[in-house]
Parts: structure tokens; sequence; C-alpha cells
């Protein structure tokens, strides 16, 4: 409610007897914003809002039919809550004086702050008084963004400035960590402010991060780092399903774990030196003539996220000629290209059979993979690992797709 989108809502004279009605109102400051709102039984509910693009020049006649040709509501309500004496807005209220329909009201100035304060008083002692209420709206743009190299990389909106109040947004990060921050923006400011970075675990499979933004437009971030209760119980599944009891390489967003049979405990369990139960984060960097893996290759990204491939189910699950239509750096970070003397896919995959091959003491000759929450064209996934295995004669025709 204490926001600039609402305040001035608290002084108006106009009430509509009963919901579902909508009133149009115009704010005229410096320049004019419309909104156009519906009254409902929490208030009154701003449903859109525009700038009018007018010149005072063209006179009262021209800003008359600008205000008709931008709403079809049942009532108008014209006023200036930041200022009084403008002329063009005297002639307006002269005009509109005998239509029942639209109100024009100087409110600026001192004299409707006491109407005000009684307003904002009746309301929060009975938030179910909201015949002047506007229910507020959120007054900035929250963005999901990474921050390496000194600046901000990939962004999304969370969610926009026309979102009603109050409002929460819950939704799920990879468990790699590259420096995610919530952002925002205010509607007349270019330049994003971090409101909180995300201090991410590691021991965890993936993140749970909710942004709640309170009626009063103040924000609060909220990160759980989770492991996941599917993943835990693989290995008691994977005992049950096959026999052969070959390794099984369980890949999830950006990483991956891997479950061996144990035949002295007669079960499969996950592999300790691939980070146990966690496993590892599918990084590989290239700011050096040899390549680091998985944890080094993350902390690179920190500083040269350049030089960082990552995310590379995704990639994978996209047709090379929509990868390849991109020419300059994707959104990652980095640009895609087909390079047959140096397959990503291939040499993270190697890294999963020597520390197999380590563990056991001989190379496998099957191997399944597992994938959870795969998006995109899963069978070209599929297809990728089958012929990078084939390439490392082994045979990984075994892949458990769907886990029931």
């Amino acid at each position: 409610m204490l926001n600039h989108k609402c305040i001035p809502g608290k002084d108006y004279i106009a009430y509509i007897d009963g919901f579902g009605e909508s009133l149009f109102l115009l704010f005229y400051f410096i320049c004019k914003f419309l909104f156009n709102s519906i009254f409902t039984k929490a208030g009154y509910e701003i449903i859109s809002y525009k700038t009018l693009i007018y010149d005072e020049k063209d006179g009262v006649n021209a800003l008359y039919e600008k205000i008709l040709q931008s709403s079809n509501s049942s009532k108008i309500v014209a006023t200036t809550p930041l200022s009084t004496g403008l002329p063009i807005f005297k002639g307006l209220k002269e005009k509109v004086l005998k239509l029942p329909n639209f109100i024009a009201s100087e409110l600026g100035g001192t004299k409707s702050a006491p109407k005000f304060a009684c307003e904002i008083y009746k309301w929060l002692i009975d938030n179910s008084y909201v015949k002047y209420y506007i229910i507020p709206a959120s007054t900035r743009y929250y963005f999901l963004q990474t921050f390496s190299g000194g600046k901000f990389n990939n962004g999304k909106i969370v969610f926009g400035n026309d979102t009603i109040l109050p409002h929460q947004d819950t939704f799920n990060l990879p468990r790699w960590n590259l420096g995610f921050h919530i952002t925002y923006v205010d509607e007349t400011e270019g330049d994003r402010t971090i409101l909180q970075k995300l201090e991410l675990g590691s021991e965890c499979h993936y993140h749970k991060i909710t942004v709640l933004v309170d009626i009063n437009n103040f924000p609060t971030v909220q990160c759980e780092s989770l492991l996941s209760e599917h993943i835990l119980n693989l290995p008691q599944k994977l005992t049950q399903i096959i026999s052969e009891k070959y390794p099984v390489i369980i890949f999830r967003d950006s990483i991956s774990l891997i479950c061996i049979f144990n035949p002295q405990k007669n079960q499969y369990e996950f592999l300790d030196t691939w980070n146990d139960i966690f496993g590892r984060d599918l990084f590989i960097s290239f700011d050096e003539k040899k390549p680091k893996y998985f944890e080094k290759a993350a902390e690179v990204f920190k500083l040269k996220p350049t030089f960082v491939v990552y995310d590379l189910l995704r990639i994978l699950s996209i047709r090379p000629n929509e990868l390849l239509a991109n020419k300059g750096a994707s959104h990652w970070g980095f640009t895609v290209t087909k390079d047959i003397n140096n397959p990503i896919l291939l040499m993270l995959l190697k890294q999963h059979i020597k520390a197999i091959t380590k563990k056991t003491g001989t190379k496998p000759k099957q191997l399944a993979c597992f994938y959870f929450d795969l998006n995109g064209d899963k069978n070209l996934v599929y297809d990728s690992i089958g012929e990078a295995s084939k390439l490392l004669k082994i045979d990984g025709t075994k892949q458990i797709r769907e886990l029931l």
C-alpha cells in the first residue's frame, strides 16, 4: 500500500457501489499515467496502465478525446496528486463538470494529506475497509542473474512490476553455484541493483529459492539446499531391477553421480570417490592447455566464465542446427560449435570411466545411464551418450531412460 502506485488512490472521491465495475484513473504528473482498474472485494485492482502521449499545446478538447479513446471503463477519475493549478487540468475540470461518469479533482499539495492519513488508518485497523483502497502492485522487476568475471551474465525475470502484492515466487536452481543473485530494477531506472547474493551450499542436489514481496513492497529471499529423495533411494531400486550389476551413471541438471554394485554388501551404492551421494559438477574449463574438470573448472568460472563449458545435457538436447544458428556467444556465455576434434561429452565420460575403473580394478564393458528431469529432445541426449560410449568401447545401450 505504501508505494507510488497506490498512495494517490487513497484520496479518490469516486466509489463504485458494486464489485466488478471498472474505473479508469488518470494521474496527471509532469507526464500522464493512465490506469485501468476494476473494483473487487479486496479493493481496486489495477489491470493495466500506460503513459498518455499528449502535447498540452493541443488543448483541452484533444486531451479529453485522448482519455476517452484510452478507456472503456464505466467511470473515469482524473486527478493531480502532486501539484495544483495546472491550466490544462483546470480546463479539463470545467469541460467534464456536468458529466456523471467523469470526475476531475485537484488533490495535490497539502490539502489532501489529512484525508490520505485518515484513509490509511481506517484500512490498517480494518483490512476489509476497501472503499478507497487500491491493491498495490510491485514497483520493481526482479531478476535471477549470475555474476562472474566482474559482470552480470545470464538473467531471467522472476516477476514484473505489474504483479499484485503480496506475491511469492518459488523455483528450483541446479546445484552448481554460478554466482547467482536476485537483482531488481525500479520502473524509472535502468541499472539493476543487487537485492541478495544467493548463498548456495554444495552438499545437496538442488536449491529451492523463494522470493516474497509483501504488501508494502518489501522483498525477502529464502534459500534451501535440498537432497532428492528419488536419488537417495536409487541404489535400492537399482539392486532390484538390474541383474547384470553393471555401473550406472546418474545425471541431474549439471551434476552426475555414479552407482556401482558392491558384491560384499550385495547391493548398489554411490561411488564414494565421486563425492558419494552428492556427485560432481559437470564443468570443464579450457583456460589452460590442459583442461580442468568438475570443481576446479567451476572455480575458473568465477574469473573466466567464457572458458568454461557447462549445462551439457541441455546443449545435447538441442538440435545442432539450432545451436549453430547463433553465431555469437550463447546465453551460457560461451560459443557453441561442432568441434569433432574436441568432443566435450567424450572427455567428461572418460573421467567417469576412470573413476569406476580405479574403484573396481577393471574397466566396465557395460554401463547404464539414468536421467532426472531431462528437458528438451531426450532422444538426442540418449543417442549422444550412446555414441560416446561406443567410442570408449563400452556397451552403453543398457540405458535406464525412465525409472518408474
